[in-house]
């Protein structure tokens, strides 16, 4: 962390950051450590990560829309996330984190009639160009004591102004993103790589417009080969269309990952091998996309986690983990007249509930 910080407050203010940039984007069980932060940098121009895969499985019933991102230069919208998430050992009370609220500031640099290209799997993507400046990130007091709140925020507040530059493809993947400012001035190079790598949370988002126009009940999947902190898995995602309006259409999306057993560093013991007996994730949301720019308006997105370490020569030495997180997210496009108030993320979107927060309490409620 750079010398903005104390020392004595840079272990807890790294954590509340690293739990804030979770909320800027959730992948099911995730943690920033995907594949794309631990190799190294690619060619300038060139994108050398495998495509992931999008089918369509049903067009759905007519009519049907195209949806994809179109977005011009200029175009600026503010968003919100709120997350709320626990972890804990298997048969344990669960550790609730605190509750983030971020707001952030996206403006297009280059729109669709002037994309970015980058060649992939012998084709060009025409990408959008977006710099997204976060305008504030701050814990929920609820549950937390006023020094911890106090002391969680001033961290937090150093990075108003952190600046990142987004690459969007038609289909709304989140091809690259790069840390350029943080607090509003040039990062450090360490700084720097750890920002890069927790974006990879968001750039790692479970979701996909569909590939060719759908209808109401129409359904594609979408699915890639990802790497978590050295752990190879799958991640899959179903999207069904449950409405479709004049100016946006209601997305319900269906996460699974899944891993087989595998070998990796010891993540608790320095020096030992750890055999991964099983991991899987899985989550359940709504999301509601403006048709005319392909920004999701409107989201939430439930998901649980499990994960079984065993000590490799050591079957007794084996822990299970389970978390649970709730993230939900609203937009405001900035019109000519400027922006109304922003709601609050979580506003409308409570009684919907979703996995509760004590999941990992529950030793046999993970799958």
């Amino acid at each position: 962390m750079s010398s903005r910080l104390g020392s004595r407050g840079r272990g807890s203010v790294r954590r509340a950051l690293t739990w804030a940039l979770l909320a800027l984007g959730a992948a099911v069980g995730c943690d920033g450590g995907c594949g794309a932060c631990s190799g190294g940098a690619p060619k300038a121009g060139a994108l050398v990560e495998p495509e992931a895969r999008v089918e369509l499985l049903d067009p759905g019933s007519a009519p049907r829309v195209e949806l994809e991102v179109g977005r011009w230069q200029g175009l600026t919208y503010h968003w919100q996330v709120r997350n709320e998430s626990s972890f804990g050992l298997q048969g344990n009370k669960p550790i609730k984190a605190p509750t983030v609220v971020a707001n952030m500031t996206f403006q297009v640099t280059h729109g669709t009639a002037d994309p970015v290209l980058r060649e992939r799997g012998g084709r060009t993507l025409r990408l959008v160009e977006e710099r997204a400046t976060v305008d504030s990130i701050e814990v929920d007091p609820k549950g937390l004591s006023p020094e911890l709140v106090t002391a969680l925020n001033q961290g937090l507040a150093g990075y108003a102004g952190t600046r990142t530059r987004t690459l969007v493809g038609e289909d709304g993947e989140l091809v690259e993103m790069k840390t350029e400012l943080v607090g509003g001035v040039e990062p450090a190079p360490e700084e720097k790589e750890m920002l890069d790598r927790t974006w990879e949370v968001q750039r790692r988002f479970p979701f996909r417009l569909p590939p060719a126009a759908v209808g109401v009940g129409g359904k594609w999947r979408f699915s890639e080969t990802i790497e978590m902190s050295g752990v190879k898995a799958v991640q899959v995602a179903e999207m069904t269309v449950t409405q479709i309006h004049a100016s946006e259409v209601v997305i319900r999306v269906q996460v699974r990952q899944h891993a087989p057993r595998q070998e990796l560093i010891h993540p608790f013991a320095p020096g030992k091998t750890a055999l991964l007996e099983q991991f899987r994730g899985d989550g359940d949301g709504e999301l509601t996309i403006d048709r005319l720019t392909g920004i999701p308006m409107q989201g939430k997105l439930s998901v649980t986690g499990r994960l079984t370490l065993a000590t490799v020569g050591k079957p007794n030495e084996r822990m299970s983990f389970i978390a649970a997180s709730v993230l939900r997210s609203s937009a405001r496009i900035l019109g000519e007249g400027g922006l109304d108030p922003l709601p609050d993320a979580g506003e409308d979107m409570e009684a919907d509930g979703g996995p509760p927060l004590d999941a990992a309490s529950d030793a046999d409620g993970a799958p």
